[in-house]
């Protein structure tokens, strides 16, 4: 019986958390910190037993210092655990201020739950920061994960929406299907990457051999130009655009220059917009600069990749059916205006919803009802996209661009791929291969294999063949009409064996969490003390030893 319990949320869903635990769990006693009720003495919190907390609030210092009076809980729960963010460089980590909160709550509680949809983003030492979270007296057969990775079976749990069924066992997911779209470039669009290519060449070599935190912002920017390239021709052009203009300023203010953005999923509304200085990165930049804004400026005239996604895509999905939503993601601003007038202009203007991170509550929501209702096409940033649930009247989305942490295309899928979809989920991505977007193609790749490899023992998602259910079995435009009718199948084939194994399934994970919470009830940190634990000590007496065997000599 959990008599004390915490809840840290992010804090667009605070209040959604307090009114799904009355409403689905009647659970009516939860109070939201710094909204309901405030603590100005220790003692105020004997007031209060069930707690739930922004993690953005709660991770400042004030604040903390408060939570920290607040004594023993009996469970911790962090949703999106994943934004619990730390990051090591050789032995050195970088923690976020959002990490301190978590590891600080450890100490105040025998049990903590961390939730997420992706607890790996293809990162391993982020991952490892996770895992320590929850079993810190682990932290050394953690760092080993890679050769005993049977130690997750003891720290996660995953529910794999393949395999949930109701009650009768049938199963509530109709699956989905992820297509990679490639988009067949002209000479145009190969000669502007070439050239762009060479401008970031010069800005590298620039910013490597300019020392500190100015080296480092110029690098940034050109990671920002890449990535805004592959996005689509209209936001590279307006950051070329805006960095010539910058450059022939007369003011010299420097832009303060940051090595993290808080919140990941404003990253790229942030990049977009971000200039460095007024100085030249290098001689002779401004003539490039101009040259290049002039060929993005001309090849807007041909863009292959929004024509394609108009009159291929979008044309084709509501030509099969002309009341389809179609929900649309980009990491950029300037590409959702891009995507957006290209829509208005074939469809009208009244088809078309936006929402991005800039916008008040009131604006998003009429958006959002503007799409549920009349609208055909959402488009949406990463950030405008949080806490959304569209599963209800939509199950088709594309990613016009692709995110370089491929566990945000995850997160975009499950704004369709949740409770209440009644339908087969179709995600397209697409991507240029001729260009930058075959460099990321393969960082992602690279990511989710790491992914994979790691979560291996866990099963379910994280399986062979995680590559492609992730970026996509690669498709093309041709395809469509195809892939929307294999859409329309009802649910998916499910063999008898198939339904009795999800069923075991849930009676083992049932099984699983009793036996967690007996755990927890008895728990004792003495128990473990004798446990024997494999350290650098061990590896260093057996590679010694192993040199000494065959006759190489070890030198410092």
């Amino acid at each position: 019986n959990l008599k004390r319990v915490l809840l840290v949320t992010p804090a667009g869903l605070v209040k959604q958390w307090k009114e799904e635990m009355h409403h689905k769990f009647g659970l009516s006693d939860f109070r939201i910190y710094g909204e309901d009720f405030s603590i100005n003495e220790e003692r105020d919190w004997k007031l209060y037993d069930h707690v739930i907390g922004s993690l953005d609030k709660l991770k400042q210092e004030d604040h903390l210092h408060k939570l920290m009076q607040s004594g023993q809980w009996d469970i911790i729960v962090f949703d999106e655990a994943h934004r619990l963010s730390r990051s090591q460089f050789g032995m050195k980590f970088d923690t976020s201020d959002r990490f301190q909160l978590a590891r600080k709550l450890r100490a105040l509680t025998d049990s903590i739950l961390l939730l997420t949809a992706t607890p790996h983003q293809g990162k391993q030492d982020k991952f490892q920061a996770l895992l320590e979270l929850i079993r810190p007296e682990w932290r050394e057969r953690i760092q080993w994960l890679s050769i005993d990775p049977t130690i997750l079976a003891n720290m996660v749990m995953r529910n794999n929406k393949t395999d949930v069924t109701d009650a009768d066992g049938n199963f509530i997911f109709h699956g989905k299907i992820t297509k990679a779209i490639t988009v067949q470039i002209g000479k145009e669009e190969v000669e502007f990457d070439q050239s762009l290519q060479k401008y970031l060449k010069r800005g590298y070599a620039a910013g490597k051999a300019t020392a500190g935190t100015t080296g480092r912002a110029i690098g940034f920017v050109m990671t920002v130009y890449r990535k805004l390239a592959a996005s689509s021709i209209a936001a590279i052009e307006a950051a070329l655009v805006r960095r010539l203009l910058r450059l022939r300023s007369e003011s010299a203010n420097q832009e303060n220059y940051s090595e993290e953005v808080e919140d990941e999923r404003y990253l790229g509304e942030w990049e977009e917009t971000f200039g460095s200085s007024e100085r030249a990165f290098f001689a002779g930049e401004i003539p490039l600069l101009e040259e290049r804004c002039a060929l993005a400026h001309n090849l807007l005239e041909v863009d292959r990749k929004i024509r394609d996604f108009v009159e291929g895509l979008v044309e084709q999905v509501l030509n099969s059916n002309p009341s389809e939503k179609i929900l649309i993601f980009t990491e950029y601003r300037a590409t959702q205006e891009y995507i957006a007038g290209a829509l208005q202009d074939r469809f009208g203007e009244n088809t078309v919803a936006l929402i991005h991170g800039g916008m008040e509550h009131d604006a998003r929501a009429e958006a959002l009802e503007a799409f549920e209702t009349t609208g055909q096409c959402l488009v949406s940033t990463e950030a405008g996209g949080e806490g959304i649930s569209l599963q209800r009247n939509c199950h088709i989305m594309v990613s016009f661009d692709l995110p370089w942490n491929p566990m945000r295309l995850v997160q975009r899928v499950g704004r369709l791929y949740r409770y209440g979809q009644k339908r087969k989920v179709v995600v397209f991505n697409m991507h240029a291969p001729q260009t930058l977007d075959a460099e990321i193609m393969q960082m992602l790749y690279t990511r989710v294999g790491q992914v994979g490899r790691d979560m291996a023992t866990v099963g379910g998602e994280y399986r062979p063949g995680l590559e492609d259910e992730i970026m996509g079995e690669v498709a093309d435009l041709l395809d469509v009409e195809g892939i929307l009718e294999s859409a329309t199948e009802i649910g998916i084939h499910r063999t008898a064996d198939r339904i009795q194994d999800a069923l075991d399934k849930a009676r083992e994970s049932a099984s699983k969490q009793r036996e967690l919470f007996e755990h927890v009830s008895g728990y004792n940190p003495e128990e473990i003390k004798g446990e024997f634990k494999l350290g650098r000590e061990h590896v260093k007496a057996f590679v010694l030893g192993m040199c000494e065997q065959i006759g190489i000599e070890v030198t410092e």
